[in-house]
């Protein structure tokens, strides 16, 4: 059987995937030989090897040579809904985990106090590198991305393919509602306005894929904010005011511009290898110390991905990085009516997770240098497997 050549667009869209794997595989095994404990720091650099020649054997396995086996349709669903049920149970335990093991404060969310206090906490029975509990900006951000998952599916699923009749249908897709509805409950609650966001542009991208007729929609929901800020300057001064609540907007700039502008200053000193994952806290505050925020605040990542990136592993690593998510998204985007309606909706969900993730990594990160970042390998591996 004469198989057919791959398009230009998808040879360069794997391309972009293969040579960012590489880039990110090989600035991290110069990062770590440069690291300064390599013992202590071998598990985020481990995690992340192992993340990245994953992805490079998947982006290099042959789509063409697959087609080639009996069943491989059979055998595409098959793994299709392996994945999908993975990623939906691994959603309901962090869902349900990660509140309890979270460091509630009653000034996150002032009204939502009573439901902080509410919340059995785990953490004194939680492992060590839990330590105070983790942050409510993570937790919101973990879940972020699977109820971008949940909901793309949703939006994208097709009910002739999923079930014959609407009983089964809602059988079949019940979990994947639950789970959507929980994490963005979880989302709400965890008071990050990263996390929201990324969930918020994740939907978008999610339903523009759907039909482009939402970007009309949202052009006209920009232009009727626009005018609304320019009739009534109070009515969004007072909805500023509700999403940033404690804390100014000038208050919330200077304290991330001056945690980046202390990270530069370390790209900029070991632009090639970065000071190594793990050790942020133990450098930044020390050899770059903040202007405004301070010894006393804790800052474990530098609150941008690409940021964070560059400064631990080197520019060459996050150089790696920024090629792998445009490919990743590339694919996840690219040619969605030529694919199996089966594995559409999972694609467009796993797409719409990594573009969660992407997007609270702007102002927060999941970084490489925390369990959390596994969630970026599992949706860029799901969006190579079944992206024929």
């Amino acid at each position: 059987m004469r198989l057919r050549p791959q398009p230009p667009e998808k040879v360069r869209v794997l391309l972009l995937v293969q040579w960012g794997g590489a880039l990110l595989a090989l600035g991290g095994a110069l990062s770590w030989l440069a690291a300064p404990d390599r013992v202590a720091s071998l598990p985020w650099y481990g995690q992340l090897l192992l993340g990245s020649f994953v992805v490079l054997g998947l982006s290099t396995a042959s789509s063409e040579n697959r087609r080639r086996e009996p069943l491989h349709r059979l055998r595409a669903r098959a793994t299709a809904d392996v994945l999908s049920g993975a990623a939906l149970s691994l959603g309901f335990v962090l869902a349900i985990m990660l509140p309890l093991l979270t460091d509630w404060r009653a000034d996150k969310v002032p009204w939502l106090s009573p439901v902080y206090s509410a919340i059995p906490s785990l953490v004194p029975h939680a492992p060590a590198w839990v330590g105070v509990g983790i942050s409510p900006n993570q937790t919101g951000g973990i879940l972020a991305t699977f109820a971008a998952f949940s909901i793309a599916s949703l939006l994208h699923g097709d009910r002739a393919v999923a079930a014959p009749s609407w009983l089964s249908y809602i059988r079949a897709l019940g979990p994947t509602a639950a789970l959507g509805a929980i994490a963005t409950a979880g989302v709400v609650l965890s008071g990050s306005r990263a996390a929201l966001a990324s969930l918020l542009v994740a939907t978008f991208f999610a339903m523009v894929l759907r039909t482009r007729r939402w970007l009309w929609a949202a052009l006209g929901l920009l232009v009727a904010g626009l005018a609304v800020a320019a009739a009534r300057p109070s009515t969004f001064s007072a909805l500023l005011d509700l999403l940033l609540r404690e804390e100014p907007l000038e208050t919330k700039l200077l304290a991330r511009a001056d945690i980046w502008l202390s990270a530069l200053q370390g790209v900029t000193d070991h632009a090639f290898t970065g000071i190594g994952l793990g050790t942020l806290n133990d450098v930044l505050p020390i050899r770059y110390p903040y202007e405004t925020v301070g010894l006393s605040y804790t800052v474990s990542q530098a609150h941008n991905m690409l940021l964070d990136t560059a400064l631990t592993l080197g520019v060459p690593a996050a150089s790696g990085f920024a090629l792998l998510s445009a490919g990743l998204l590339a694919m996840a985007a690219a040619g969605l009516g030529r694919r199996r309606r089966g594995n559409r909706a999972i694609v467009v969900g796993a797409g719409a997770a990594f573009v969660a993730c992407l997007v609270f990594g702007l102002t927060d990160a999941l970084s490489l240098s925390t369990a959390s970042s596994l969630l970026i390998w599992l949706w860029a591996a799901m969006i190579l497997v079944l992206r024929d």
